[in-house]
């Protein structure tokens, strides 16, 4: 009977053991599931933030660009202007010149 009671203790402490093992080993799979699904979370909002670190960066790129192009049309036009100003100016100095060779020929005749 001892014997018999003895190999029911045992048999119901190894299955007492497997129990346990499994709740365990569940329990692992659950934190590490967890664990992975945090870490997939936080690589997700790190590439998010990269992605929008990058669209910033992006954007900034474009207006300093648009912002450098009106600058050099601003340069341009000015230089245009100045130019156009000169040949006005010339025209003038011209004309009033030719008036004055006209006049100075009619007073010689």
């Amino acid at each position: 009977i001892q014997a018999v009671m003895a190999g029911k203790e045992a048999r119901e402490e190894v299955t007492q053991a497997k129990e346990q093992d499994a709740a365990a080993m569940q329990i692992q799979a659950v934190m590490t599931g967890k664990e992975l699904r945090e870490e997939a979370a936080q690589a997700k909002e790190q590439d998010a933030a990269a992605v929008q670190i990058q669209a910033v960066m992006a954007g900034k790129e474009a207006r300093q660009s648009a912002e450098q192009v009106e600058r050099e049309h601003d340069a341009a036009s000015k230089i245009q202007a100045v130019q156009r100003g000169k040949f006005a100016r010339q025209e003038a100095d011209d004309t009033w010149m030719a008036q004055v060779l006209i006049g100075y020929k009619t007073e010689q005749s």
